[in-house]
């Protein structure tokens, strides 16, 4: 302290200005901190919000169909059963852009699918994503757990646009507990065990 003392006026209002400065600089790097961890927690939350109305939109339509289908069907052959239910969804989506829609598999075969025809009748179980994950195996699994109330299987696949043409997308098909199936409905998936 002495040394403070024995400094002059204008060198006492220098450091005391330069103390100032340096004050604000770290104030200021500890607010744009703050703000850049502050726009990445809302990000997330926003991104894990919709994440759970897609969710929850899916899930939805996955029960509703599973059980209006399978009470349309029950009772007729396989063979019938098909054709109705690949007759039913071949032109029904659930969102505007089309991007929405339901296939149906049986173990991993393809057995309807309103754009992707020159699937059908082929197994895509050892199927995987860009990612590596393999979607279909995946699905049809968690459709035989008895003790999961469904599962969402996230993987990237071709998105149809309007124009006719594809480009690779997130996709998010969801899997019913064996209790609810007639046919193991998924997002994007009925699945026929």
């Amino acid at each position: 302290m002495k040394f403070y003392k024995n400094l002059s006026l204008k060198s006492k209002f220098l450091s005391l200005v330069i103390g100032f400065f340096i004050a604000f600089v770290i104030f200021l790097v500890l607010t744009i901190l703050g703000e850049e961890k502050s726009s990445k927690a809302t990000q997330e939350q926003i991104i894990a919000m919709l994440q759970q109305e897609i969710e929850a939109k899916i899930k939805l339509s996955t029960d509703s169909m599973a059980s209006a289908l399978g009470e349309i069907v029950k009772g007729l052959s396989e063979e019938e059963q098909i054709q109705i239910i690949s007759k039913a969804i071949s032109k029904m989506y659930f969102e505007d852009d089309k991007s929405s829609y339901y296939f149906v598999y049986k173990e991993g075969v393809a057995l309807a699918y309103p754009h992707k025809t020159d699937i059908i009748g082929k197994s895509l179980w050892d199927t995987k994503d860009i990612n590596g994950t393999y979607f279909i195996r995946d699905l049809f699994e968690s459709a035989k757990d008895d003790s999961k109330r469904g599962k969402f299987v996230y993987y990237v696949f071709p998105k149809p646009l309007p124009d006719g043409k594809f480009v690779d997308a997130q996709k998010v098909m969801h899997s019913l507990s064996p209790t609810l199936q007639i046919f193991g409905l998924a997002r994007v998936c009925i699945l026929i065990r």
